[in-house]
């Protein structure tokens, strides 16, 4: 079957109005159509409403967060919203925040922007969750639909590639301690007795809609190297081989994200 011809484009993501070609006994032809809303696992929606909200992850520099608005949540996460059976042919989205189609029946959670807005320290520096709640009406009936996505406040030691933000803290360690150090004893926070790196990994592209803190995936102060959190062995060999107090620049955390949690 030919999708495209009839109107469907798999890749996608929203209405989509196809027009399907029948033939009955007697051969004769005739034309039905329909809309078909194509979602992927960033959509929420529910089927008796008829409302579809399809929103991203996204990240923010703990420098910008102060100055994030409700239209720039949008923008960053490439907001969509659209009707099951959109009222308008030519303009199928309600919201097209790509577009820079932003429309008031897309609403941003006050609360939970302002204590985004509001961290100021390298400590709270995490994912929070932010909710978007697209309104409208159905069949003469305001409905509703809600997605929360994450916005991951960063840092520059704060690492996002590959689907999964890592993140670390620059961190001190006694000299004799660095000569005999291990990649558990740097990792783990019961082996370490001044600032810790802190190492914690999550997955960028979770989207849970009911909990209030991300689970990570790996957080090096529990699990060491257990779970794919590593160090790289260049850094090791300098730390180790330390002979005076020093900076050592550029040392590398990494996370094998083949690792089975």
């Amino acid at each position: 079957i030919d999708w495209k011809s009839l109107g469907y484009d798999a890749k996608q993501i929203g209405p989509q109005k196809v027009t399907y070609f029948v033939t009955d006994s007697m051969k004769q032809a005739s034309s039905l159509s329909r809309w078909i809303s194509n979602v992927d696992d960033q959509t929420v929606y529910d089927k008796t409403e008829n409302l579809y909200l399809r929103a991203d992850n996204f990240s923010i520099s703990l420098n910008d967060v102060h100055s994030l608005t409700e239209n720039m949540v949008k923008k960053e996460s490439k907001s969509l919203s659209w009707l099951a059976e959109p009222t308008n042919s030519e303009a199928v989205f309600t919201e097209k925040a790509e577009d820079n189609k932003l429309s008031n029946l897309v609403k941003v959670n006050k609360e939970q922007l302002a204590a985004i807005q509001e961290v100021s320290d390298t400590s709270d520096v995490k994912p929070y969750p932010l909710d978007l709640t697209y309104t409208d009406k159905v069949d003469g009936k305001e409905k509703t639909v809600t997605k929360r996505i994450w916005v991951f406040v960063t840092v520059d030691t704060t690492t996002i590639d590959n689907g999964v933000a890592l993140y670390v803290n620059d961190f001190t360690i006694k000299l004799e301690e660095a000569q005999s150090a291990t990649v558990t004893s740097v990792l783990k926070k019961d082996n370490y007795k001044q600032t810790q790196p802190n190492a914690v990994v999550y997955d960028y592209l979770s989207q849970p809609q009911k909990s209030n803190q991300l689970t990570p995936l790996t957080k090096g102060e529990v699990d060491g190297e257990a779970k794919g959190l590593s160090i790289e062995n260049s850094s090791m060999l300098r730390l180790k081989g330390a002979k005076n107090q020093e900076v050592i620049t550029d040392f590398v955390i990494t996370y094998n994200i083949k690792t089975v949690a």
